[in-house]
Order: structure tokens, then C-alpha cells, then sequence
């Protein structure tokens, strides 16, 4: 799943791919596949690669990560990245991140930002069902 939603986004690109091969996940295949096109897509545009794509669990929580290797976002942009119109890049009107949170929050998860060194890296976490 992840896989296919990447494809046709990280063409020419390094983008490496590490979904934990025993993961169950019950989501909606096509809003995860839009969470993820997303997110790289974002990472493509405003980060430097590689793009890392990570997909685990830890038994109750699922992960997402995708992470750049890029500037990073500047500390006064962080409080409206998953906002609706939050973005002030010239050319981006600011709903994929916003699309990325509702989405999450429609499967009972969230989205966030982790400021790491070296890059960006943007989170995705839902419940696991028993």
C-alpha cells in the first residue's frame, strides 16, 4: 500500500521504504494512501532526500514517519503546519497538511511535527485494533 502510493512521487528520487513486514493495519486503504502522498509529496518539495518512509506498531499504536533530510521547518511555521491555509510558501495554499490531520483524526489518530536534526520528520500515529 505504501508502496504503490509513492511510486509515481519518488520516480527519480531516493526514497526508501520501511513498512515492519508482520503489521496489520485496519484503515482506509485510500486515506492512508492520500496521508502518504501527502506527506512525501511535501518531503519532495520542501526537504532534501532521502526521503524515509516508515511504517511500524508498537501492538496499540500504529506509526507512520516521513521523514526529509532537508532544513527542517522554521519554529514560528510549526504551530500552523496542520492547519487549514496555514502554509506561507509562496504556491502552496495550505490544506495537505491540514488533509493529512483530519484524516488521521477520522481513524482515531493524530498528526504531528518532530523537529530532528538534519531534516524534518512528520507523524502519523492511530490505534491498533486487538
Amino acid at each position: 500500500m505504501v508502496s504503490a502510493a509513492v511510486a509515481d512521487l519518488g520516480r527519480g528520487v531516493d526514497v526508501v521504504i520501511d513498512v515492519d513486514p508482520g503489521l496489520v493495519m485496519a484503515l482506509d486503504r485510500e486515506r492512508f494512501e492520500q496521508i502518504v502522498v501527502n506527506l512525501v509529496g511535501n518531503s519532495l518539495r520542501h526537504g532534501k532526500p532521502p526521503v524515509v518512509v516508515r511504517v511500524t506498531s508498537d501492538g496499540s499504536t500504529g506509526r507512520l514517519e516521513v521523514r526529509d533530510h532537508g532544513a527542517g521547518v522554521p519554529a514560528a511555521a510549526q504551530p500552523r503546519l496542520f492547519t487549514r491555509f496555514g502554509s506561507d510558501n509562496p504556491g502552496s495554499v495550505g490544506l495537505g497538511l491540514w488533509i493529512v490531520g483530519q484524516l488521521a483524526q477520522a481513524h482515531g489518530g493524530e498528526a504531528h511535527y518532530e523537529d530532528v536534526a538534519g531534516g524534518a520528520r512528520m507523524v502519523v500515529t492511530w490505534p491498533v485494533p486487538d
